[in-house]
């Protein structure tokens, strides 16, 4: 509603109520036009004071319409994201990917496993100091058994070395259940039949006590709940990482 419209409506409500004057008398017309001379030249005095202030801007090398906020405001900063995902503990180079048939089989570059991700890593975070580095999920399970074999803290331990500070949850962190994707988030050998396994606790990432230390980086997840507690398994929040993630809800639990 216009300013216009809604004064008018004030002063017909006032009217109808009885509060605002049918007419004007003289000497309050003589009374109104004498504030209005009065109002006029109050203006003046302000619109006199603008142009000086402008005069002033301009030989400051300033114009009518600049900016005046930039100088107290910080320059941006860009952070660099560094996210990949499925790394399913392939720690060893698994050969060259796909099939091809135009560069010679002994010409083909190796690609993959923990080494070339890390120097690839390396080599973006090198580009701007502000970086994170995130995982969207799938970092363990379905491993090869370089990993498997010891429980895919292998894979944590390469992660760890890597850089991971966050990572979402995938499917395949609930391969083998909810209570060991804690123990590789907060470290602690694998038990067995009661019995600390033979095949836990063997990488360099185990302490000077012998004992896996877990992930350096924190696992989220903003939709897996614990039954008894109705509490979020893993952190979904607290800590701005930027994103959310969800699993399927058929992941085994």
């Amino acid at each position: 509603m216009s300013k216009h419209r809604f004064s008018l409506l004030c002063a017909l409500t006032m009217v109808a109520a009885g509060i605002g004057p049918m007419y004007t008398p003289a000497h309050a017309q003589n009374d109104s036009a004498s504030r209005r001379s009065d109002n006029a030249d109050k203006d003046r005095g302000r619109d006199d004071d603008r142009d000086r202030g402008r005069d002033d801007d301009k030989g400051h090398g300033h114009d009518n319409d600049h900016d005046h906020d930039h100088h107290g405001r910080p320059e941006p900063i860009k952070v660099k994201i560094i996210g990949f995902n499925d790394y399913h503990g392939n720690l060893q180079t698994p050969g060259t990917f796909g099939v091809n048939t135009v560069v010679p089989a002994a010409q083909r570059p190796a690609v993959g496993g923990a080494e070339y991700l890390a120097a690839y890593v390396a080599r973006l975070k090198a580009q701007n100091v502000n970086n994170v580095v995130v995982g969207a999920g799938d970092f363990i399970g379905a491993s090869p058994l370089i990993s498997a074999l010891f429980f895919d803290e292998p894979a944590v331990e390469t992660l760890n070395k890597i850089g991971v500070e966050f990572n979402a949850v995938g499917n395949h962190e609930f391969d083998k259940g909810s209570a060991e994707l804690r123990r590789l988030q907060n470290g602690g050998c694998k038990i067995t039949n009661g019995v600390p396994d033979p095949n836990s606790c063997k990488g360099l990432g185990s302490n000077a006590a012998g004992t896996f230390d877990g992930a350096r980086f924190k696992w989220l997840s903003a939709n897996v709940f614990e039954t008894a507690t109705g509490r979020t398994l893993l952190p979904a929040y607290g800590i701005y990482a930027g994103k959310l993630e969800e699993i399927a809800p058929s992941s085994p639990l």
